[in-house]
Formats: C-alpha cells, sequence, structure tokens
C-alpha cells in the first residue's frame, strides 16, 4: 500500500469516525441536535466527491482525485466540528489560557510580534 493509499484511508477513516463520534457525544452532555441542519452540507459535500471523484478516477487524474478527497472530505467535517464545539461548551471546563500563554512562551512565541506581523501595512495617501 502506497504513502497516499494509507493517507487517504486514514482521512475517510477519520472523517467517518468525527461523523459518528460527535452525534454520541452531543447526546452525551445532552446537547439537542436537529440533524435537518447539517442535511445540505453534507449532500453538496457528497455530490462533490462523487462526482469529481468519479470524474478524475475515470479520466485517470490522481493528483486532482487527491485534492477532490481532501476538499470533500473538509466539507464533510464541517458538520462535526461545529456540533463538537457546542459539545465543549457544554461541559463547562475552566479556560486554559493562561497554560497555553505560558506554553507559548517556553516555546518562543510572542504573540504581539506575530500579530504586528501579520497586519497589513497601510500606506498613507498623499492627496
Amino acid at each position: 500500500m502506497s504513502e497516499t493509499s494509507k493517507a487517504r484511508a486514514f482521512l475517510i477513516g477519520l472523517t467517518g469516525c468525527a461523523c459518528a463520534i460527535v452525534p454520541i457525544l452531543a447526546w452525551l452532555v445532552g446537547l439537542s441536535v436537529d440533524p435537518r441542519g447539517f442535511t445540505q452540507l453534507s449532500t453538496v459535500a457528497l455530490i462533490f466527491l462523487l462526482g469529481f471523484g468519479l470524474l478524475c478516477h475515470w479520466r485517470g487524474i490522481p493528483s486532482l482525485l487527491c485534492i477532490v478527497e481532501c476538499t470533500g472530505m473538509g466539507l464533510l467535517l464541517t458538520s462535526p466540528l461545529v456540533v463538537s464545539t457546542y459539545v465543549a461548551f457544554a461541559l463547562n471546563m475552566p479556560l486554559q489560557d493562561q497554560q497555553l500563554l505560558q506554553l507559548d512562551r517556553l516555546l518562543g512565541i510572542d504573540w504581539l510580534s506575530l500579530i504586528a506581523f501579520s497586519t497589513p501595512i497601510r500606506c498613507s495617501q498623499s492627496h
């Protein structure tokens, strides 16, 4: 089995696990989720995966097939990730901001410099 096949199987497996486990976690914390709210996105993702995936397979374009699969799996993961955020909030655990800041300092990450670096520089307009 090639590295690409292993990565593909791993991605599909993790996506399937997330779609199976997150509804169970939502039920365990007492979160009511209406699955009809996610059917449109899931349907689009599945049509995208099947349509373009079969087309790439039929046309023999394996590199584009990998891109299609990754994009489709990302779309399929959107719903479980949104629900898992609400599951995390429902647990009402204390925030870990201070511990994360300490870890950033230990790793040498200076957030102010990083944010200043990533903000666009505005040019002054002369009239």
